[in-house]
């Protein structure tokens, strides 16, 4: 942590929440004060604290930007911010980098709550910046964040050595077809056989795990990829529902897919997984999101 704070006179957390009728603002004690929660007021006669919110603006290298009670600090990992159990962290994205970080904070009954689409951002903001993106954190509705748990932290993790394994594999084969001598392709063909044998586990933990807090059963039944040969069409739906917003229209999700090279992968490799062969048509991608988007409605009904 850097040992200069800013008070940002151009904060105002009570604006992140309205009050609601019988509550009455607290007056903030210290910088991080536990009696001056952001966006929160104590009711009468309540002794229990308010949980208190941070907002951070997550870096994958650099220093953290942190806002709380109207001051901006910089943090070097986000576990040092001074949050409680119950507390609640808003933050711009999950990077997998600070994967430790986080975990860290949910150990501590940190609640944190991520942006499911980072564009709406620049929606909210003034001028970019790092503080600005914070400030911009603070504007933005709640129904734009999602909570995330101990088990979509550790799928998210899987899932990028999954990607990993499945790019190493792609270049182990092309390596493998120019080899010059028997021998050399020997040794890339075990190699082969190695990584498809870790992409084969991983992938079965991913669709097991999601399970646990994701419809992948009733989607799955949907679109009739429930068998153990649609194993990989599984884990590519896992990754549209963790990072597609599927409460958007057809034609945003289509192109919030076709625009992102990780989901654009997915989804071709979900569609190819329902129609059973290699070569598909974009309308029949189409088709495989429209499915997505019912079968979600349904299991919310």
């Amino acid at each position: 942590m850097s040992g200069e704070i800013v008070q940002d006179a151009g904060v105002n957390p009570e604006a992140v929440a309205v009050p609601s009728p019988g509550e009455e603002g607290a007056p903030s004690v210290g910088i991080f004060g536990r009696d001056a929660p952001i966006g929160e007021s104590a009711k009468r006669g309540w002794d229990k604290k308010m949980s208190k919110k941070f907002y951070a603006d997550v870096h994958w290298r650099k220093d953290h930007v942190v806002v709380a009670d109207g001051v901006v600090m910089r943090f070097k990992e986000l576990s040092d911010i001074p949050a409680q159990a119950g507390d609640e962290l808003y933050v711009d994205a999950i990077q997998l980098t600070r994967y430790q970080e986080f975990e860290k904070l949910l150990a501590r009954g940190i609640r944190i709550f991520y942006l499911k689409r980072t564009d709406v951002i620049k929606k909210y903001r003034e001028t970019k910046s790092d503080e600005n993106d914070v400030k911009a954190l603070m504007r933005i509705p709640q129904q734009f964040f999602r909570e995330l748990t101990e088990n979509e932290l550790k799928i998210r993790m899987l899932l990028h050595e999954y990607r990993m394994t499945k790019g190493q594999l792609k270049l182990v084969k092309q390596l493998s077809r120019q080899a010059g001598d028997e021998e050399t392709k020997v040794h890339y063909n075990q190699l082969i056989r190695s990584l498809r044998r870790r992409k084969d586990k991983l992938a079965r933990e991913i669709d097991s795990l999601a399970r646990s807090f994701l419809p992948i059963h009733q989607i799955s039944e949907r679109l009739g990829i429930n068998s153990k040969r649609c194993l990989y069409g599984r884990v590519a739906l896992v990754q549209l529902l963790l990072f597609v917003d599927f409460s958007l229209g057809l034609r945003k999700v289509m192109s919030y897919c076709w625009l992102n090279k990780t989901l654009r992968e997915a989804v071709n490799s979900l569609t190819v997984s329902v129609k059973r062969r290699r070569k598909i048509k974009r309308k029949e991608v189409r088709e495989v999101l429209k499915t997505i988007k019912k079968a979600l409605k349904a299991v919310k009904e």
